[in-house]
């Protein structure tokens, strides 16, 4: 400081301490003028005149100035504002607490006045009196940032090279525990997200949960603007107990609070596992509902494993009653899992008994798919309860498209209950029909004589997987006749079902209407024929597939013959293979999966005389690309995985289940080096199907 100011000094430190007191309480009570002129009041001993809002300066020390050159002296900054002034200025290191607080809030007024040159100036003061203590180095890089509200590299670049003129100056010649030292490191973290390409910030942000995202909203300005885009809005996904490698508990509302604060008129769709967790019923699923007019994409999960035992039950038909009733027109995809549906006495469910109390809003329901359901038959009833009226004959029924239903798998008895001529009748235009541990309820007039007048015209995909029977139909048939034009196909492979099937329908037809039904399908491009059960030759069982298979054929022949045919999934059997010989067009055939087929090693722990029949039948198809191996035995799909490996073919992928730990490590290194894939899984996926030309 010049020795002209501190010879002119008649206060003390109490005077100048009240002083900053009043000048504190100006600047809180927003009378920043004022303030201005009482901080300035107490730098008096640096030679200012109060009455003069005059901006101090030293121009021999223009910190601003200062190269950034590579590699930079660290303590540059120190250097130059410890250095002998030679303008006249007379500033020189102050040691006076009063005076270093008094030129900080003149800057922090300065910031209220929006007068950044000055506040500036003031901050390179701040510096040049007190460079050992970071407060100053951290005035100035914010108001650099405040003069550039675009942010530009320059002014970044900047900042951060006073950032670490900071760091290096207090841990040389300040206090090595200031607390500032902790705000000065985190401001050095490179923020990775404000140099990256925007479409690359979403696409990063898009793998944190919606509650992250929230908190990324608090991290920085950039930050929040890319938390707020509209993209990351759109797909809502909420998992009480979402993975992380810290557990993060929702605070209360967290969910309420996103989906009508922030996602508002954006989501396009919306996923909740866990329902019980959310403490969501059919009351506040309904008004969640209500704010996301764009939804068209709804699945809803009504409690996981980690969800509590005690908590209530989700109700598959309130929460139906409140989707159809209060979600979005637009609303085209629907899953519902894990809610529980049950029986009431008389047989309709209470949420129907005011059914039509409020109109249906989704009319063009396209996919439908309930899983995990058990005693069902409140949703999709038979005739004997009073409350189908209610579901079967809605209008979101008539657009669906695509319908899955899975039932539980726990008890025998307890999976989805089923009627098909109804389900038929309410969903005409399906497509694409799966129905897997399900329960199929007598037809209304205890026959199958309905299942021939209704079939889906435009199905081309349908797939039943253990599928019960109620009671026992004479002369008919519980699964609904499949339209010529079906492409795949995928049903148990038993003799009370579908061997016995396509006969007693095709009988019942011509019984009926005195004409044939068709003679097969048209278009079947994949089939799959599962849960085999190898029985004993010449058992009752045994001659009745036996007899059968000639249907089979029928039925397949007509694509086999025109090429359509290209991917099986079957069981191998002596019997069905002479069967099947018979009409494949082999050539033609892409894919061929063998999901089950008798036999273990023999007594010499080889192969048995079955495992080299599906060998060798595998060596009659020249095109395969894709096989699928799936023995019970490890040593036997070792042995034929070995095989298949060691021939040479166009075999590029093999789907196998049999190989676990060194078995699989050999395979594996054996097929990298031939070029084949080889993929762990329990079945071959079906091909996926290509759109019909016009």
């Amino acid at each position: 400081m010049s020795s002209v100011a501190l010879a002119s000094s008649d206060s003390g430190p109490r005077d100048q301490d009240d002083i900053l007191k009043h000048a504190r309480k100006l600047y809180l009570t927003n009378k920043i003028r004022s303030a201005l002129v009482q901080f300035k009041m107490a730098t008096k001993r640096i030679g200012m005149d109060p009455k003069e809002i005059l901006t101090p300066g030293c121009h021999c020390r223009d910190l601003n100035a200062l190269s950034l050159s590579p590699n930079p002296d660290k303590l540059a900054m120190y250097k130059l504002a410890t250095k002998p002034c030679t303008c006249g200025s007379g500033m020189v290191a102050c040691k006076v607490a009063h005076h270093i607080v008094a030129v900080d809030g003149i800057v922090a007024c300065y910031y209220k006045l929006e007068d950044l040159d000055k506040a500036y100036a003031y901050a390179s003061l701040h510096v040049i009196l007190a460079p050992e203590a970071p407060e100053g180095y951290l005035r100035m890089a914010k108001t650099l940032r405040l003069m550039d509200t675009s942010q530009s590299p320059d002014t970044m670049t900047r900042c951060t090279w006073i950032y670490q003129q900071a760091i290096e100056s207090v841990l040389t010649y300040g206090n090595k525990a200031h607390k500032k030292l902790q705000v000065l490191r985190s401001l050095l973290r490179k923020d990775i997200i404000s140099y990256l390409p925007n479409e690359l910030k979403i696409e990063i942000l898009k793998h944190l949960s919606h509650t992250d995202v929230c908190r990324c909203m608090r991290v920085s300005k950039a930050w929040n603007k890319v938390s707020q885009d509209a993209a990351l809005w759109r797909d809502l996904q909420f998992v009480k107990r979402w993975s992380s490698q810290t557990s993060r508990p929702f605070r209360p509302g967290i969910l309420n609070d996103i989906i009508t604060n922030r996602a508002r008129n954006e989501a396009k769709s919306l996923a909740i596992s866990g329902m019980k967790d959310f403490e969501i019923d059919g009351v506040k699923l309904r008004s969640l509902l209500r704010v996301l007019p764009q939804l068209d994409s709804l699945s809803l999960r009504g409690w996981h494993a980690s969800s509590p035992a005690d908590s209530p039950e989700i109700r598959l038909n309130a929460v139906l009653c409140a989707v159809l009733q209060n979600a979005s027109p637009r609303l085209k995809t629907l899953h519902l899992e894990h809610l529980s549906s049950v029986e009431h006495w008389d047989g309709i469910d209470p949420v129907f008994r005011d059914w039509f109390s409020e109109s249906v809003r989704v009319q063009g329901l396209q996919e439908l798919i309930i899983s995990g359901v058990s005693c069902s038959s409140s949703l999709l009833p038979g005739p004997e309860f009073r409350g189908r009226v209610n579901l079967y004959n809605l209008a979101p029924w008539r657009r669906l498209e695509k319908l899955m239903i899975r039932g539980s798998q726990d008890h025998r008895w307890d999976g989805a209950c089923i009627n098909f001529p109804l389900l038929v009748k309410a969903m005409p235009a399906l497509k694409d029909v799966s129905l897997i541990y399900c329960i199929a309820l007598p037809p209304e007039d205890e026959s199958g004589a309905n299942f021939t007048r209704t079939s889906w015209n435009n199905l081309e995909r349908f797939m039943l997987q253990c599928l019960l029977v109620s009671a026992t139909i004479e002369g008919g048939s519980l699964v609904p006749r499949l339209p010529p034009g079906i492409r795949t196909l995928e049903l148990p492979f038993t003799p009370d079902l579908f061997f016995t099937y396509y006969k007693s329908v095709e009988d019942e037809h011509f019984n009926t209407y005195g004409e044939p039904v068709h003679t097969g399908f048209e278009r079947l491009e994949h089939l799959r024929l599962s849960e085999y059960t190898f029985y004993q030759s010449g058992s009752r069982p045994h001659r009745e597939m036996s007899d059968a298979l000639p249907q089979l054929v029928k039925l397949i022949s007509k694509s086999c013959s025109s090429g359509k045919l290209r991917s099986l999934d079957i069981p191998f059997e002596r019997d069905v293979q002479r069967t099947l010989d018979e009409v494949l067009v082999k050539g033609n055939i892409r894919t061929l999966s063998c999901n089950a087929f008798d036999g273990h090693l023999n007594t010499l722990g080889l192969l048995s005389r079955e495992h080299e029949a599906v060998l060798a039948w595998l060596d009659t198809f020249p095109n395969l690309t894709t096989v699928g191996v799936f023995p019970d035995d490890t040593q036997v799909g070792k042995m034929m995985t070995a095989r298949l490996l060691a021939k040479e073919s166009k075999i590029d992928t093999i789907y196998t289940d049999a190989l676990t730990g060194t078995y699989w490590d050999d395979a594996l290194e054996v097929a990298t080096k031939k070029g084949i894939r080889m993929i762990h899984a329990k079945r071959v996926p079906e091909p996926e199907l290509e759109p019909l030309p016009e």
